[in-house]
């Protein structure tokens, strides 16, 4: 039995709701529950008194009933959506909007592909007029054949092929242009190049249209993650109990060696997530952008250049960060606790000259290896 659940002694199999209201599987929970007793849970999450309850319909005792660690800035979950509705909680997502716009569209197709086979070449023949033989030669594939009929030809034989309503594979075209305007995503954001000819200008138009239709679609994945992130971290913190060794990047760009402990480095982390660091175009501007800062922060020594150049090499996903800076002489023995490596930094920034040699070394090697 599992641990966690209490006072079960008394419980005794019931109905499972929930699982029968679904018509395809209901038959096969129905004959499983006839032979094993099952029971169904509601788990409630307390946010008023910061605790979890298990109960089970119909039994006068909780299963479950004591502090819900998970609860780290509100409720253990985190939900956003893109298609809000003001009356109800679950709004539409973009398959139900694009739902009947998909039917009709394999409603065109389905009467597209009966017109195709009406429209196959057919013959009328008139009756006694045409050899029995003389009609195996028409259906032959050989290419060039003689058939030979009793009267005139164009009265012997007709050829019938209906005509295919152009308007059913245009109408495919409509639908599919309604469904790109509904979810702001054009041929080009679709990787297709649109007819006719388009200069970088209006391309770039499009481009920018775009991009504000998604930004609050970005908006809400950022924060999201954020939130979750935010309360793994606290959570990690909550449940961390042992020493950890790691290699942590100083000022001076070189990799240290630093054994620390959860109660050390807790803290309040500010969380930022960019959405928008994975398109080609933003890491193509964002790399130029790190360069330029570098070679401005470069004549200052106290400057954090080390940030700077692992968000750079951040933006090659080939390149691993630790595998190419160079790793400092003073860790390789034994790793530095952390007071003794923010001592260490804060030494380094009363040097200069030692920061600006030590950023130096690094540069030349990151620019041998990229």
């Amino acid at each position: 039995a599992d641990p966690k659940y209490k006072n079960t002694r008394d419980l005794q199999g019931t109905h499972i709701e929930l699982l029968y209201r679904d018509v395809q599987k209901r038959d096969f929970y129905q004959s499983l529950t006839s032979e094993i007793d099952y029971v169904e849970l509601h788990e409630i999450r307390d946010l008023k008194r910061g605790e979890i309850r298990v109960l089970v319909p119909g039994y006068d005792k909780w299963l479950r009933e004591e502090e819900d660690e998970l609860q780290i800035e509100g409720l253990p979950f985190v939900d956003f959506t893109f298609n809000e509705d003001t009356e109800f909680y679950w709004s539409a997502s973009d398959v139900q909007i694009m739902e009947p716009q998909q039917l009709e569209m394999n409603e065109a197709r389905t009467q597209a592909m009966k017109h195709r086979r009406l429209a196959l070449v057919k013959f009328l023949a008139q009756r006694g007029a045409i050899d029995p033989d003389e009609i195996d030669k028409m259906l032959r594939e050989d290419v060039g054949p003689v058939v030979f009929v009793d009267g005139a030809p164009s009265q012997a034989v007709n050829m019938l092929q209906p005509h295919i309503p152009p308007d059913l594979v245009q109408w495919v075209e409509v639908i599919r242009s309604d469904v790109r305007e509904m979810m702001g995503v054009g041929k080009l954001q679709a990787g297709e190049l649109s007819t006719g000819r388009k200069t970088a200008t209006e391309a770039q138009i499009v481009h920018f249209a775009h991009q504000l239709r998604m930004d609050s679609r970005r908006d809400a994945v950022a924060d999201a993650l954020t939130k979750a992130v935010r309360k793994i971290i606290q959570l990690v913190f909550k449940m961390w109990d042992r020493r950890r060794v790691a290699e942590v990047v100083g000022y001076d760009a070189a990799r240290y060696w630093v054994e620390f402990t959860g109660r050390e480095i807790i803290g309040e982390y500010n969380v930022r997530v960019d959405v928008e660091s994975m398109t080609p175009m933003t890491k193509a501007i964002k790399r130029s952008e790190i360069l330029q800062v570098i070679q401005a922060l470069s004549k200052y020594p106290g400057a954090n250049i080390s940030y700077l150049l692992r968000s750079l090499l951040r933006e090659f996903e080939w390149a691993d960060v630790m595998k190419i800076l160079p790793p400092s002489q003073e860790t390789l023995s034994r790793p530095m606790t952390v007071r003794e490596f923010i001592a260490r930094q804060n030494s380094l920034l009363q040097q200069p000259d030692r920061l600006k040699a030590g950023l130096e070394r690094a540069g030349a090697l990151i620019g041998a290896a990229l």
